[in-house]
């Protein structure tokens, strides 16, 4: 059995799935109460929950962070499930949220932060800047960090001997470099793949081959954008060193003179 085989045939109970996404039971339970969330299949007076509840936490979510309230998620949800079965629905957001990373703990105390920063104290200008490229903030009674993994490799680049502030400005450009090139991605499947789809009135049955297909282009991206910035990377050093060698010698000829 393949490891994405073994994902979908995971069951959770409430607190599993609390944790799998980082959604408090209370919350999961409020989404059911709306409709939002179908309900678990009952095994010995417990609910157990699949990869297709996961799915529509992740999206419930994910909507809720671009600004949709609980109301219009139901609206939303309730337009897209017209005319198609809850499990090819399930399945398409199974293959939306497929590619993410398991839901990181996202609250840390400052130690715990600045543990995580190379142990340096955080001052109040490292906090400020931070806020403002939205790399994280205060929250309540320590900090909110959306990306802890990025942060983990900011550490990296400051154990290297990069100032923290101009390891923050420049994890911010990277994310924003980041986000156009996955709009223009996102763009293509759009235009090219989905576009086609709808004209054709979104069949049920090809979702299935849409789900795959927006995976492929996922992982398509991925080696595209891996393989682009290696190459530049090697090229951009092999062609910095080259200068500063040229101009080392060009200075010690001019010395010798």
């Amino acid at each position: 059995m393949s490891e994405s085989q073994a994902e979908e045939q995971r069951q959770f109970t409430i607190e599993e799935l609390s944790w799998e996404t980082g959604v408090s039971t209370r919350n999961i339970r409020a989404f059911q109460s709306r409709g939002l969330l179908p309900p678990p299949s009952m095994i010995n007076r417990t609910g157990y929950y699949d990869s297709g509840h996961l799915a529509r936490i992740r999206l419930i979510t994910s909507l809720q962070e671009r600004g949709y309230s609980l109301a219009g998620v139901g609206d939303l949800l309730k337009a897209w499930e017209k005319g198609r079965s809850l499990g090819d629905v399930l399945g398409f957001e199974g293959a939306l949220t497929a590619g993410r990373k398991k839901e990181e703990r996202k609250h840390f105390s400052r130690a715990e932060l600045e543990s995580i920063l190379s142990d340096q104290p955080l001052t109040d200008e490292d906090i400020r800047l931070a806020e403002e490229l939205r790399l994280f903030w205060p929250e309540r009674d320590g900090f909110h960090v959306p990306r802890p993994g990025l942060m983990m490799i900011g550490r990296e680049a400051a154990d290297a001997g990069l100032p923290r502030h101009v390891g923050f400005r420049e994890l911010a450009n990277i994310l924003a470099d980041a986000r156009q090139i996955a709009d223009r991605f996102v763009a293509l499947y759009l235009d090219n793949i989905w576009q086609p789809f709808d004209e054709r009135g979104t069949p049920a049955n090809e979702l299935p081959e849409m789900a795959r297909t927006l995976e492929k282009l996922r992982q398509v991206a991925l080696q595209l954008v891996y393989e682009a910035t290696d190459t530049s990377l090697e090229k951009a050093i092999e062609d910095k060193v080259a200068e500063l060698f040229s101009e080392q010698a060009e200075a010690e000829t001019k010395t010798r003179a």
